[in-house]
């Protein structure tokens, strides 16, 4: 195992565990599965929902889409579904102008991807990866930098790191000047970037020794460069582990 590699592999292990525990309570109480309804506007089915659809065939969970392209649409879809709404999860990529109202209609339901329930799921990846790598005792009482400040992701990262790892957040976003924020990024050990993609975060900024959550694959590594830093891998972490937190959440409704 590459001492600099941050992956995801017992997190994912004991997300299938509950998961399987979840599947075996239902089975014992023969309780029917609710669907977990995806929400999204006419567009072809993305990487992320077809992952999603995959493994709640395995584990046997409904996954359900919807087409929802005005509030209007929202509403009649309210009135059809006959439970919480805590099952829903909005894929479309870029929100429309309507969907602050159904946020603040519902607002403890909808997250970046998927299932509220306290922090988003994509949020919650990032923090059982760093508890399965001891990063929550190393973070108490340390400043953590978090790249990025949407609502689905960078604000309540910040929020969750502060309120469960006691870390001290700062975070930092697209209206900085990159001469301050260059400097400001190589002076924190812990870096959780949430930075939209296609937007690059260069290794360069990096110091020796720090630790790098990369939400969405946007660290940029040279080729044939041993890193200097721990880091998430771009593929078969964040993203994987985040479908089985919908799942498990999905079960427990």
């Amino acid at each position: 195992m590459d001492p600099h590699i941050l992956g995801a592999e017992e997190a994912l292990r004991d997300s299938i565990a509950r998961i399987e525990a979840q599947m075996r309570m239902v089975r014992t109480t023969r309780r029917t599965l609710q669907p977990l309804y995806l929400l999204g506007r006419v567009q072809p089915e993305g990487p992320f929902e077809r992952e999603l659809r995959r493994y709640g065939e395995r584990y046997g969970v409904p996954v359900q889409r919807y087409t929802v392209q005005s509030v209007e649409d929202w509403y009649e879809f309210r009135e059809e579904v006959d439970y919480d709404l805590s099952g829903v999860l909005y894929t479309g990529c870029d929100r429309p102008v309507w969907w602050p109202q159904v946020l603040r209609a519902y607002p403890a339901v909808f997250d970046v991807d998927g299932v509220t329930t306290g922090a988003p799921a994509v949020v919650e990846s990032v923090l059982r990866i760093m508890r399965s790598h001891g990063l929550d005792e190393e973070v108490a009482g340390q400043g953590v930098l978090v790249l990025g400040r949407s609502r689905y992701v960078g604000m309540p990262m910040a929020a969750e790191v502060c309120r469960r790892f006691d870390a001290v957040p700062t975070i930092a976003h697209s209206k900085m000047d990159p001469r301050e924020l260059d400097p400001l990024i190589r002076g924190f050990k812990y870096v959780i970037s949430c930075l939209p993609h296609g937007v690059a975060l260069s290794a360069g900024h990096i110091t020796e020794g720090s630790a790098v959550m990369d939400v969405a694959g946007s660290l940029e590594i040279p080729p044939g460069v041993e890193p200097w830093f721990r880091y998430t891998p771009s593929t078969g972490c964040i993203g994987p582990l985040t479908v089985h937190i919908l799942l498990e959440r999905a079960l427990l409704h």
